[in-house]
């Protein structure tokens, strides 16, 4: 496999099990999408790292380019999250005793 698509590979990778794991912890969506962007940037620069054995002269415009990517991969893995604790409130809200359903008209 071509160096440059193992990195995408690993980032991709990285970026879905992180944020699955914040998602999971954090319940707010915009905030779970912030903290997983910041943790897997911090987490593939120390791969990175590792693999190259010193610091990456220009990790400044790799973390904001690689942010960008990650931010969005958090935005999809973190959707059924989303969607699936919206769904839970509004069960919850009808299950209430004091709540009345709105009438129409």
């Amino acid at each position: 496999m071509h160096p440059a698509l193992t990195g995408v590979a690993v980032l991709t990778a990285l970026a879905g099990v992180i944020s699955a794991c914040v998602h999971l912890k954090v319940k707010r969506y915009s905030r779970a999408i912030v903290f997983s962007t910041l943790v897997t940037c911090v987490v593939f620069q120390a791969v990175v790292y590792v693999q190259l054995g010193y610091v990456e002269p220009f990790f400044l415009i790799a973390m904001a380019t690689t942010a960008v990517v990650i931010a969005f991969v958090s935005a999809l893995v973190g959707l059924p999250f989303y969607l699936y604790r919206k769904k839970q409130g509004k069960r919850v809200l009808q299950d209430r005793p004091d709540h009345t359903p709105p009438t129409a008209g």
